[in-house]
């Protein structure tokens, strides 16, 4: 397997489809939209939230699905939706990534040049 270098990466830019996942992320208030070069991984309080309640919902449902005891797969599921609304409320709340902080900024730049 050829080994590539950052500088040739650099110079190819970014491929369709993480253009493509980069725009679904930025449909749901990721830092990663604007396709910066910094790596995110993702550090933050909000998105460190709603992982874990994601899991915990994912561990739930997924013991609950064979043993088919029913509620326990609805909370499961219920802990899904309520991990994306944390998060995201969370990240509304400023404990998202510095990131989410300069897109919005970018975003309502935007805006405003668009009324303009």
């Amino acid at each position: 397997m050829a080994q590539v270098s950052s500088a040739e990466q650099a110079g190819k830019g970014f491929s369709k489809f993480t253009q493509a996942a980069g725009m679904g992320a930025a449909l749901m208030g990721a830092s990663v939209a604007h396709m910066d070069t910094e790596i995110d991984h993702g550090y933050s309080p909000a998105r460190w939230a709603g992982v874990v309640i994601s899991i915990v919902g994912f561990l739930a449902a997924g013991f609950g699905f064979p043993l088919q005891v029913w509620p326990l797969v609805a909370v499961g599921g219920a802990l899904q939706v309520v991990a994306v609304v944390v998060a995201l409320l969370m990240n509304k709340a400023g404990l998202g990534h510095d990131n989410n902080r300069q897109w919005a900024e970018l975003k309502a730049q935007a805006r405003a040049a668009r009324q303009a």
